[in-house]
């Protein structure tokens, strides 16, 4: 079910031709990371991490938001680095 309504956001993001809102895409990246790693599919799960991490390079290095994709990637150093700024 958790997939599936993830799933249901990026459709109506896409449906709504919203682009570039790289938070939600962040967002919807990491859950869907965090789920596909808790049923134990764990090359699906890197693959939503690294697309969140994609969205996250993109955004401003202050935003606290970049922040989590890099914690899920296990890259502490990075994620303690974005959050010391703000």
């Amino acid at each position: 079910m958790a997939i599936s309504v993830f799933e249901k956001v990026k459709e109506i993001q896409a449906a709504m031709n919203i682009k570039n809102d790289l938070q939600v895409e962040v967002f919807v990246n990491v859950n869907l990371g965090n789920i596909y790693e808790s049923l134990g599919l764990y090359m699906q799960s890197l693959r939503y991490y690294m697309d969140s991490r994609g969205y996250a390079d993109k955004m401003d290095s202050t935003n606290p938001d970049s922040a989590i994709s890099y914690a899920n990637l296990g890259k502490y150093k990075l994620t303690k680095a974005v959050v010391s700024i703000i």
